[in-house]
């Protein structure tokens, strides 16, 4: 059996029928060419490895021998550097809090790459800015506001939402960038979406994609990111990809992935191409762990009531208008709110808050309380008083954002109430002077939750970190967590896998 490749895809020739039938239940995705008169497949690196090829597109040229890293790194991010460095392009998955940043600070630096562009959440721009002054203080001159047309050493960051502006776009595109870097990837995980395919289409040399959570949801979460790394790092079909690493539930309205692959081969190849083109996943001690504490409370007659009434005429509504996923998911928020802000509905009593109330009364610790409705945030400010709580939402500026935050960590609050989509993503410093996080409500994708979490559980945490997870008994609230557990299992069975071919 010969096999040739022309860069883009495999010609197998002289081979058996036996042979023939062995790739096959190996799992490479063969099609007969009657143009070549052979069979062939496509050149990525799913294929190479069951093959039995070499990987060797993936490698740089760099000896990192020779290399000395600087003291203040952690022995696994040593690790990590050396890895990342003998790769054109690589996906960095450590945890969140585990020194990402550092790692792609560290690795532009010892390239002494000139031309670096940053996309990230608008909320970690002053973030980067400050990681970039500590770490690397004489690339502070190569700071600009705005890409510039010729090419002249700069960095450059900006959130994902630059991408919008034709303009600011259009001057991104001028020149080839030594190193793309795109921080929480996985907002790039919609190959369909008009972003995706801009960041997709920005010229430059190298690429590193930066996520704790690459998977959100489900496994093809990974293949737009993969993808943006090369399409030798996917494979050209979003579907091959798919049918191979999901289950796949098909109904009236066509193919739907849902969660990882039974197929045990499919697995092991996964997590064999991931350890290959990725760094970090492991739980290193840099913390202590995170303490999670379920607490279930009883809701009052009242709220007991009024939690019925809405689920009756929830489900009235969905009746009437059909069972669709956006019907389904306005009426699971009204009864979520039910359990969270009872005050949307009358002068009705909140147990809940009155949980965070004895928290407070009960010990004299700071906290950060989540909940993915601001309105339940500006009643708990409310409940316990301004002097008690602040605010943290997406509708904040930047500077707002970083005055409360200060606020919190100098002690002129106890308690920083943030929404789980604005104070769950990129804040760094509250881990240095609180452990404790309370969950009034929760999101539907654990590895938002994650994140949220990490605001507390990361490098600079000395203390144990506790999680308190309110839920109404025998409400959404346990049906949501039953979802969370399920989409949590599936992705800790993939790390388990990555981890066993490390």
């Amino acid at each position: 059996m010969k096999i040739i490749s022309d860069g883009k895809k495999f010609f197998i020739r002289d081979y058996t029928p036996k042979e023939s039938m062995s790739l096959k239940r190996q799992g490479v995705n063969l099609r007969y060419d009657n143009k070549y008169n052979c069979i062939v497949a496509e050149d990525n690196i799913f294929n190479r490895i069951l093959l039995d090829l070499n990987t060797d597109f993936l490698l740089s040229d760099i000896n990192v021998d020779s290399i000395i890293f600087s003291e203040y790194l952690r022995d696994y991010q040593v690790k990590d550097l050396k890895k990342m460095l003998k790769y054109k392009n690589i996906l960095n998955r450590n945890k969140m809090g585990y020194g990402k940043t550092l790692e792609a600070i560290e690795y532009c630096k010892i390239l002494n790459l000139n031309k670096i562009l940053v996309l990230c959440p608008k909320s970690v721009i002053c973030q980067w800015q400050g990681q970039f002054s500590k770490w690397w203080p004489e690339s502070v001159s190569s700071f600009v506001d705005k890409p510039e047309r010729d090419g002249c050493a700069q960095i450059y960051i900006t959130n994902y939402e630059t991408l919008d502006n034709t303009k600011k776009y259009n001057l991104l595109k001028n020149f080839t960038w030594d190193i793309i870097i795109c921080d929480e990837s996985h907002r790039i995980k919609n190959r369909e979406s008009k972003r995706t395919q801009k960041v997709k289409l920005l010229p430059t040399i190298r690429k590193m994609a930066l996520t704790g959570t690459p998977i959100l949801n489900k496994p093809d979460d990974l293949w737009s990111q993969l993808n943006w790394l090369g399409v030798k790092y996917s494979g050209s079909n979003y579907w091959a990809f798919t049918e191979r690493f999901c289950e796949i539930e098909e109904d009236n309205w066509g193919k739907k992935p849902l969660g990882l692959t039974p197929s045990d081969q499919s697995r092991s190849l996964l997590s064999k191409a991931l350890n290959l083109i990725t760094v970090g996943g492991d739980n290193h001690s840099v913390t202590l762990g995170i303490n999670r504490i379920d607490i279930k409370l009883e809701m009052s007659k009242e709220q007991n009531k009024l939690y019925k009434d809405i689920k009756r005429l929830a489900l009235d509504t969905l009746n009437e208008q059909g069972i669709t996923i956006k019907n389904g998911m306005d009426q699971f928020i009204k009864m979520q709110q039910v359990t969270t802000n009872t005050n949307l509905f009358g002068d009705i009593k909140n147990p809940k808050f009155e949980w965070v109330k004895d928290w407070l009364e009960d010990c004299d610790s700071k906290v950060i309380v989540f909940s993915k409705f601001t309105e339940t945030l500006k009643e708990l400010q409310k409940y316990l008083g301004k002097d008690t709580v602040e605010i943290y939402h997406g509708k904040l500026s930047l500077t707002e954002r970083e005055h409360i935050k200060k606020k919190f960590i100098s002690g002129d609050c106890r308690v920083l109430a943030g929404t789980i989509g604005a104070l769950g993503v990129g804040t760094d410093g509250l881990q240095e002077v609180c452990n404790n996080v309370i969950f009034l409500d929760r999101d539907w994708s654990p590895a938002i939750n994650d994140q949220a979490e990490s605001r507390i559980d990361r490098s600079g945490q000395k203390k144990v970190t506790n999680v308190y997870i309110l839920k109404m008994r025998g409400t959404i609230d346990e049906y949501v967590e039953q979802i969370i557990n399920h989409k949590n299992d599936d992705v800790k069975e993939l790390c388990e896998w990555i981890k066993s071919w490390c």
